[in-house]
């Protein structure tokens, strides 16, 4: 890649704890100053997470440290017996601890919990895009400061990452909200031409294979599900556009749903994607 090209949009996909290895990403694009003049950040599930994280002012140093020591299990804490003793069920945990943990960030960095898309935007000058799937018109929504200027980022951000079944969607205006990778996982689209030559991004994708279903758990059978409805879009994404712009293509290396990951594959995730970002700059 040329150095001395000027990137000024960055676009992040979900992908679960594979999201660990766009940190290593980052981190390689923080040493070599390309994030400084970074001014749109599109995110997708983690990749919101993570956008949110580099604008508010948190280096990567400061997310490594968070990331190799948190207990993710607090987060996802499923009650799967809310299937069997509960009518009208629509997720196995409320994701209360996911907004505690959003507004710790945010505080932490002396911004109120609640700061809305706006505020945000007038402190930082950045403009944070998220990508949500909206379950009662069936459609995907762009979510910034100029069309959702009073939502507070916890609630966008709980939108984004509302998992199906794992997360009871979010309900805003009389509307219901899930993760925006149901949808649209990589939404380059939303840029014209040169907005897209002038773009970071950063994708999971799923290589095609042949899966035991036949023998999987439940759990990992809603998981499966959940990866084959959304990655072909993806595929069909990276064939049109991985010349129009620059892509870092991330392949899993873990279940994206592994709460229990040790320490030291968290490390060894970013270590991936940092050697990677540098193979390809």
């Amino acid at each position: 890649m040329n150095q001395n090209k000027e990137f000024d949009t960055l676009i992040v996909s979900g992908g679960g704890f594979n999201g660990l290895q766009f940190l290593g990403i980052i981190k390689y694009l923080e040493e070599k100053n390309l994030l400084i003049k970074i001014n749109k950040f599109i995110g997708v599930s983690m990749g919101a997470f993570i956008n949110l994280l580099v604008i508010v002012g948190y280096k990567f140093k400061d997310i490594e440290n968070f990331i190799t020591k948190f207990d993710f299990s607090k987060i996802f804490d499923l009650k799967f017996e809310k299937i069997i003793t509960e009518d009208n069920i629509k997720g196995l945990t409320n994701g209360e601890n996911f907004d505690k943990l959003i507004k710790k960030f945010l505080n932490n960095k002396e911004l109120k919990e609640n700061i809305t898309f706006k505020e945000l935007y007038e402190i930082t000058k950045k403009n944070y895009i998220i990508i949500v799937t909206n379950i009662t018109k069936d459609k995907i929504e762009i979510i910034n400061h100029e069309n959702y200027p009073n939502l507070p980022i916890y609630i966008g951000l709980r939108m984004t990452s509302c998992i199906p079944i794992f997360f009871e969607p979010i309900e805003y205006n009389n509307n219901f909200y899930v993760d925006g990778v149901m949808k649209d996982n990589f939404p380059i689209q939303i840029l014209n031409d040169e907005e897209i030559s002038k773009t970071l991004g950063i994708v999971l994708q799923l290589e095609q294979s042949e899966y035991d279903v036949k023998n999987m758990t439940t759990y990992s059978y809603l998981l499966h599900l959940y990866r084959v409805l959304t990655n072909e879009p993806i595929r069909n994404k990276i064939k049109k556009y991985k010349e129009l712009c620059k892509l870092f293509i991330i392949n899993p290396k873990i279940n994206s749903f592994n709460f229990q990951i040790k320490n030291e594959e968290r490390i060894e995730l970013i270590n991936y994607g940092y050697e990677l970002c540098k193979s390809l700059i």
